[in-house]
């Protein structure tokens, strides 16, 4: 449905009305090798994470194209995912054979750019609602129909390249913004090994202790996880314990099951989260005092106080010398995990206490860095969302 007056010199088009051709994708057998030998590129929505898309997943041969439903969508026009990944879209930057996940878009050039239509469709209101418009009882999809009746706010071609001019220079910003947040998390691992060296060679001579004689407490919940509500006690479970983080829970715990739950013990701020399965070995300290749950397949360390500081530990646990013995040690003969009893026989080196504490002053500097980063992203995010929303209305350029 149309919301708004356009500019003039602008008017509503459907998809339907600027697109050539739609073209459906299929997969070649994948018993016959042959198919699967050939020079061109095939793909399916997986490999589509930007707005183009110029290499495919695999190759396949001519003889796959003429004995199965795949086809190849010439160079400079649309695929979107019309089932799996739904609404995902890239201009390919090349010819290339697709699956039936998605859909070719062959447009009128002399009505749209491929390149402001992908945009378009990356409004996330616009991919919202083809999401909504997603049909089916077991695997959902869009419909031809759902594509031809997408409304798009059409300006003159050379209003369309000068908006994708602009958009793309704050894709830039955005992009530059993700690859100083990467440097800053590969910053601290630096920092790490240049004070103390590499724990798996470890050429600096430091001592060794088991975690059973150098953890003050080590505390995991076993047993059947109460019931979930939908409000209460916050509940942290191992899929929100992400690159060093515990991330906003999602589920709770009634506060009469928290005590019985708990019972094990109550984890302090600072202390270090570990994943015990479904992942292994994913870390995470505990930034905060509020009250929490935790789920099974987490184990909450804190380390004896005289020997060791829980920032360094939270750090030396990303380190291969300690991944590696959780690898070794952990059982299980589909999902891999590790024990209570196997992770206090894991080795743990042993700086000096004042030298893991001048460490944890710098990890507290690059966390106040990161907070100022983590505004700063919001804030550029947030004038990109404002940004297409003018760009699509006709306000960004007349």
């Amino acid at each position: 449905m149309k919301e708004r007056e356009l500019p003039k010199g602008w008017e509503w088009k459907r998809l339907g009305e600027v697109t050539l051709k739609f073209v459906n994708g299929g997969t070649p057998s994948t018993a016959i090798s042959e198919y699967w030998n050939g020079s061109i590129q095939w793909t399916t929505s997986k490999s589509i994470t930007s707005c183009t898309i110029s290499a495919g997943e695999k190759f396949i041969s001519q003889e796959a194209i003429k004995n199965s439903a795949t086809s190849v969508i010439p160079k400079d026009n649309v695929l979107i995912a019309s089932r799996v990944g739904i609404g995902k879209s890239a201009v390919n930057l090349i010819d290339i054979a697709i699956s039936q996940d998605l859909t070719g878009v062959i447009l009128d050039k002399k009505q749209i750019v491929p390149e402001f239509l992908v945009r378009y469709l990356h409004d996330p209101k616009i991919l919202q609602a083809l999401k909504s418009s997603s049909r089916g009882s077991t695997i959902k999809g869009l419909q031809r129909s759902d594509l031809e009746q997408i409304e798009i706010p059409l300006p003159p071609l050379t209003i369309q390249c000068q908006i994708v001019a602009v958009l793309e220079q704050a894709e830039a910003v955005k992009r530059q913004r993700q690859e100083a947040d990467a440097l800053t998390g590969a910053l601290l691992q630096s920092v790490f090994y240049e004070m103390f060296g590499d724990p798996v060679r470890n050429e600096r001579g430091w001592g060794t202790k088991s975690f059973e004689d150098c953890m003050s407490s080590i505390i995991d919940y076993r047993g059947k996880t109460p019931t979930k509500t939908t409000s209460g006690i916050p509940l942290v479970t191992a899929k929100i314990v992400k690159d060093g983080k515990v991330l906003q829970p999602d589920e709770f715990i009634s506060p009469e099951d928290y005590d019985t739950w708990m019972r094990r013990g109550i984890p302090q701020k600072g202390d270090v989260i570990l994943t015990t399965e479904g992942p292994l070995g994913t870390v995470a300290q505990l930034h905060t005092d509020e009250k929490l749950a935790f789920a099974q397949r987490l184990i909450i360390l804190r380390g004896k106080s005289d020997i060791l500081d829980n920032t360094y530990l939270a750090q030396f646990f990303k380190s291969d010398y300690f991944q590696n013995q959780l690898k070794s040690k952990a059982t299980g003969s589909t999902v891999e995990g590790i024990s209570q009893g196997n992770l206090r026989q894991t080795m743990a080196r042993i700086p000096p206490l004042t030298l893991q504490q001048q460490f944890a002053r710098v990890v507290q500097d690059v966390e106040r860095m990161r907070e100022r980063q983590e505004e700063s992203k919001r804030e550029i995010y947030s004038l990109f969302d404002g940004l297409i929303q003018r760009a699509f209305g006709g306000e960004l350029i007349a």
